[in-house]
């Protein structure tokens, strides 16, 4: 089957929109990087996020205010997220062109997001501008005719010279669309800034309804605005092939993919042959593009033991299904990923992996620092940090699910998991060779590791004196990132005992005996981003957090999928051990947003939303998180907060800045934690410490920032709003 090029998407790219909003607002910054953007699509490295954080916010913030730039940046994301849920991952538009398209998705896309936005984004005045639009009339003409009864105006256009006056007729005209920099030039002093304002968002209406399509969106806006009713586009017609090729079609499928067993390798060749014929006899691939067809190749050669013949096809199905084939997108993902995984193809696997971001499937990888990029992604040699090595071998066994044994051609061997060569027993300790790796038995196959973690872990405090004592090196690591050091901290945990047994120190004692590297005592572990600082809170013991601090541990190192310092960490820890009933709630319930599912894939070996939630395995998984962390802890709480003021005396930053996964909350600092959950006593220890009583808590809704006092109110903290009041009256 030859490559065909790949035809116009069904549903424009979340980059063609952006452009078309940058064109709307006249940002002429950076233009090379969003031009880039639109060719190279969502696997570009300028995202979407960059384009609207770095270049829109800054342009409408100069140009306008920040508080509305900021409302516009977070309305286009979240309008986008809304765009990419409701349509681009949930419609199959495998046979419908973007034309046919177009006036329904201006009508149900672009009129409610301007609805939205000017029903709850802007003053009256300004959503007058929309409601107040005239079909023959410039929308500069009814602006400068209402602005001619305000004295303040008249004052200042009496003002103008001649040259400037011209210029707002002729925008009233309709004879030249201003460009942003002429209105800023025009009303450049700072109390003509309402004026630049309207007239901005003016342009920006004008400009739409030059366009098709950016008129039917303000028509719809209009009518939503005024609640009244309109007729609606309908929604496309799809277009099937003819009957008969779409019941072969739909037979073959089945046959391909769902038949378990006892499949003909050439009946099923000459079928597909025949079918392909038939496409090209239509014309198919010049119209709709071939993903179909892609997948049933994709799909036989790895039946047939191809693989990489395989990963060829699915690189065409998935660009032939981008922004085109409803879910069908995160089954051609998946299924790449495997395949790519397997083959090595790094080059693709992050193209997917970039792709599965902008779709929401996956989360932004956490940034890596210069001690995470020596140890993670050696198999990707990724400095980005976009494919990590456990993410790629989580990959590997899923293809094991994906297509399973039964369902290859006779004769044809999938590829097998790692057989494992030893039990994990037999492995003996090697003290001629005494910083040798050693091949652990784990789900899935083998790893490697250093032989002194390994006897640590196994509990082997013998052996680990004797490896010592013979000059084995404390700075080795697993492939994940792991250290001797980390996993005698994690030995002392009262709650891994399924993993340690009991509690034991002896191995933290000895090996703190050692000189260890800065970098050692503060890697983070690749997949769950522990460190020991971290992992020490956890055992409940002060003197070793203490002793983690003299040996070099930095004090505001961010760990865990939550991102957070070790500070913030001991305030979350007391409440979730004095709150047990409402923490255990409250995380059920953020187990459902789509960020802290993705981050589970650091715990279990599936996403959690390819898991029926009624299900065993779903029971299951959830037990697995709840060791992970979202246990409650048996250790004393009064023991955690003489480790906070432990960290506060070694210089632990109480403004800290948070931005937790899941939550609603993008700026939080250990103080206003300690607020929200009325730990008085922490509270003033933090204040004492340089906590600033005047910082405020961002969320992800824009104009929403709410003081200490009102997180009080909010969380109904008596204690430490009493504490503030106090706090207050004996500054006055």
């Amino acid at each position: 089957m030859k490559k065909t090029d790949v035809p116009p998407t069904s549903f424009p790219t979340q980059a063609e929109i952006i452009r078309f909003v940058v064109n709307t607002l006249d940002i002429q910054r950076d233009r090379k990087k969003i031009d880039e953007y639109v060719r190279v699509g969502d696997d570009s490295k300028h995202n979407r996020n960059d384009i609207i954080d770095k270049i829109i916010q800054p342009v409408l913030a100069d140009s306008i205010c920040s508080k509305l730039a900021e409302s516009i940046s977070f309305f286009i994301k979240s309008e986008l997220d809304d765009y990419i849920q409701r349509f681009v991952l949930d419609k199959d538009l495998c046979f419908v062109q973007r034309n046919d398209i177009s006036c329904f998705l201006a009508q149900e896309l672009g009129g409610q997001t301007l609805f939205l936005f000017f029903g709850s984004r802007v003053s009256l005045q300004e959503r007058n501008l929309l409601l107040n639009l005239k079909d023959n009339e410039c929308l500069f003409q009814t602006l400068i005719s209402q602005l001619d009864g305000d004295e303040s105006w008249q004052q200042w256009y009496d003002s103008l010279s001649k040259e400037n006056k011209d210029k707002l007729r002729n925008w009233a005209g309709g004879k030249s669309l201003p460009s942003i920099q002429s209105i800023k030039l025009l009303f450049k002093n700072s109390e003509h800034r309402t004026y630049k304002r309207i007239f901005i968002l003016a342009r920006a209406i004008e400009f739409f309804r030059k366009n098709k399509f950016g008129k039917i969106a303000l028509d719809v806006a209009r009518y939503k605005l005024r609640k009244e009713s309109f007729t609606p586009y309908p929604y496309p017609h799809f277009f099937e092939p003819d009957e008969l090729l779409f019941s072969k079609k739909d037979s073959f499928a089945d046959s391909l993919f769902e038949q378990k067993g006892g499949k003909d390798k050439k009946l099923l060749r000459q079928q597909l042959d025949e079918l392909t014929q038939e496409y090209y006899k239509k014309n198919y691939d010049k119209i709709y593009g071939l993903f179909e067809l892609y997948m049933f190749e994709a799909q036989w050669h790895v039946l047939a033991g191809q693989n990489k013949k395989a990963l060829e096809y699915y690189k065409q199905a998935f660009d032939h299904g981008l922004y085109r084939v409803g879910i069908q997108q995160k089954s051609v993902i998946k299924r790449s990923l495997s395949i790519a995984a397997i083959e090595k193809d790094l080059p693709f696997l992050k193209r997917l992996k970039q792709q599965a971001i902008a779709f929401g499937i996956y989360n932004s990888p956490f940034e890596q620092d210069e001690l995470d990029s020596r140890v993670n992604n050696h198999q990707s040699r990724s400095r980005s940090n976009i494919v990590e090595d456990w993410e790629m071998k989580q990959w590997e066994q899923e293809f094991h699910s994906l297509f399973r044994e039964e369902m290859f051609f006779d004769g044809v061997k999938p590829p097998t998991q790692t057989s494992v060569k030893q039990s994990n027993e037999k492995i003996k300790p090697d003290y001629r060779h005494v910083n040798r790796r050693v091949e652990i038995s784990v789900i899935g196959g083998l790893k490697k590791q250093p032989q002194l973690l390994w006897f640590i872990s196994d509990g082997k405090y013998e052996v680990v004196e004797k490896l010592l004592s013979k000059g084995a090196s404390v700075d080795v690591y697993s492939e994940a990132g792991d250290t001797p050091l980390i996993m005698s901290v994690i030995k002392m945990s009262k709650d891994e005992l399924d993993f340690v047994g009991e509690p034991d120190d002896r191995f933290f004692t000895l090996l703190s005996t050692y000189p260890h590297k800065p970098e050692t005592i503060n890697r983070r572990t690749s997949k769950k981003r522990l460190t020991p600082l971290m992992s020490a809170i956890d055992t409940g013991r002060v003197d070793i957090v203490q002793k983690l601090l003299d040996m070099g541990a930095e004090v505001d190192r961010k760990a865990s999928v939550d991102d957070i310092t070790p500070l913030y960490y001991c305030i979350t820890l007391i409440n979730r051990i004095q709150n047990p009933e409402k923490y255990g709630k409250e995380k059920m319930q953020q187990l459902l947003h789509p960020e802290i599912v993705n981050e589970m894939r650091r715990y279990v070996p599936t996403m959690l939303s390819d898991v029926d939630r009624s299900s065993p395995l779903f029971r299951s998984i959830q037990s697995t998180i709840d060791k992970s962390g979202y246990h409650i802890p048996t250790i004393d709480p009064q023991a955690i907060e003489q480790m906070a003021i432990l960290l506060l005396n070694n210089g632990a930053n109480p403004n800290c800045e948070h931005n937790i996964k899941g939550s609603v909350a993008i700026v939080y600092t250990p103080l206003l934690l300690a607020a929200e959950f009325d730990n008085a006593f922490l509270f003033e220890q933090i204040l004492d410490f340089g906590g600033d009583i005047q910082k405020q808590a961002k969320y992800s809704t824009p104009d929403f920032d709410v003081d200490i006092e009102g997180i009080c109110k909010q969380f109904n903290s008596e204690r430490v709003l009493q504490l503030l009041r106090q706090t207050r009256e004996a500054s006055t």
